[in-house]
């Protein structure tokens, strides 16, 4: 189980870095997956079409690694405490095992 911290984010070398793309490799990207875009699309839309698409596509470097040594990889949510295991640990560490807050 992993939070959504930027660094187990990262692709692998083989996806392209959006803010290093030239207009010619942005068209490209989408063309070596076989997906259909606008050939009309200004740069700023077809960054955004790439960014979702490598972010629907692409699996993340250390997902593939993990599933490759068959793992199951689960994201928690983000900005929700509660639900991540190292923090309802720490919690108990410091003595503040109560969950939910005891309303008073």
């Amino acid at each position: 189980m992993f939070d959504s911290a930027k660094y187990h984010l990262i692709y692998g070398p083989e996806v392209p870095v959006i803010a290093k793309m030239k207009k010619a490799d942005c068209r490209q990207y989408p063309q070596s997956k076989s997906m259909e875009f606008n050939d009309n699309m200004r740069v700023k839309e077809l960054e955004v079409f790439v960014r979702q698409c490598i972010k629907d596509k692409e699996e993340h470097e250390f997902a593939q690694l993990l599933k490759s040594a068959n793992h199951v990889v689960l994201f928690t949510p983000t900005y929700h405490s509660n639900l991540v295991p190292i923090e309802l640990t720490w919690a108990r560490i410091k003595g503040n095992d109560c969950w939910p807050p005891i309303q008073q």
